[in-house]
This record gives structure tokens, sequence and C-alpha cells, in this order.
């Protein structure tokens, strides 16, 4: 079991490397803006913010934000660059814009969620989601053991991000996190522990690697 799941972090690892690997299809997050939280969603190839300019524009500095900060993992049709920005709005689009460049280095103002992807490993497309703080993975490994390579390497990437993500399923061993609106923090010898001692089956938990997540 030992040499099997460090098998899987190793190549966690190696998937990091590629983000593109990551094809985010929906989308729920809260947007820290400077006076006020906003809730996006991308879903059926949209996006959506619940602030006012999004109502009167179509988008928005928060949305153009989250665009450039997860822009490796989203499709083409989704991307900043394809965005259909509004016309004579002059210097209040411009704001927005400069707006949005400022944000897009706190990546920390995006929390997400939940999410679902589809995840490109060495043979074959994986659907994952994370959804009631909990992840899943569609592959056989996840369903045996309550995590995987995939899940692994989609948590490390967002937590190279410095995206803030909700916490998951908890070991009763472990205390809670500090604060709700952080990760658990889980080392690769806290993972191999678990394994020793059969406590991840059924559990589906975020791993963030040995980094640590703003």
């Amino acid at each position: 079991m030992n040499s099997s799941i460090i098998g899987k972090i190793d190549k966690a690892r190696r998937y990091a490397l590629e983000p593109e690997r990551v094809q985010l299809g929906a989308l729920v997050a809260t947007f820290r803006g400077s006076h006020d939280e906003y809730e996006l969603t991308l879903a059926s190839g949209g996006w959506r913010c619940s602030c006012h300019f999004f109502d009167t524009h179509g988008t928005c500095a928060h949305i153009i934000a989250a665009q450039r900060i997860l822009a490796p993992m989203l499709p083409e049709d989704v991307r900043y660059e394809h965005t259909a920005l509004p016309s004579g709005q002059g210097s209040s689009l411009i704001g927005k814009l400069d707006k949005a460049r400022r944000y897009a280095q706190e990546p920390d103002r995006l929390s997400i969620r939940s999410l679902t992807t589809t995840f490109r490993g060495s043979n074959d497309d994986h659907d994952l989601a994370l959804q009631d703080d909990s992840w899943r993975c569609a592959c056989h490994y996840f369903e045996v053991n309550g995590t995987c390579a995939h899940s692994m390497a989609v948590q490390r990437i967002l937590a190279r991000c410095s995206l803030r993500m909700r916490a998951t399923s908890t070991p009763p061993s472990l205390p809670p996190p500090s604060s709700p609106s952080l990760p658990l923090r889980w080392s690769e010898t806290r993972l191999l522990m678990l394994f020793r001692h059969g406590r991840t089956r059924g559990r589906a938990f975020q791993y963030c690697g040995d980094e640590r997540v703003a």
C-alpha cells in the first residue's frame, strides 16, 4: 500500500507541472472585491458575477481577474482573450481592466467553493469534482483508496496559484484548520501515515503536498 501511494504522489508532482492537463467545466467561487464579496460562477460555457457592473456590462473586474488567475485551466472559449468586451464604455471599462490586473496579482481574493473538471491522465481522461467540501474522481484508484494522482495534482496546481478552497473532511485524529476559509495542509508524511493505518479508504480529502497555501 505504501509503495502504491508513493507512486501516486510522485505522479501527482509530475502532473502538477502541466496545469493544461486540467480543463475546468464549472466553477462556483467567492471573489473578495475592494468593498464586498461577490459570487462568481462558470457554467455552460459562460461566466456570471453577482456584482452590479456585470448586470449592466456583461463582464467585470472580478471575472477578468479570475480568468487571468485560472488561465491555464480554462477552455479557450471562456478565457479573457475570447471575452467580448462591451464597446463605447470608455473610461469605466478601462478602470475595470486596470482593477482586474491588480486583482490578478492577489489570487487569494478568489475562494473556490465547488468545481467540476476533466483531467487528462497518462492513459485516459478523468472527471473530477469538488462538492460539499469533498473531492471525487471517477478513476478506479480513487474509488478504492479515497485519493488519486489526479485529485492530488489538481489540488497542488490550485495551491501553487495561492487559491483558497474550503477544507475537506478532516480525519478525527487531526485538528480542524484554524480558519474555515483556509484549506487543510496535508503533508506527504501525514498522507502515508493515514494509508498505513487504512484511514483514507472512503474519504475524500485535500492534498497540497508540502507547500504552504496562503
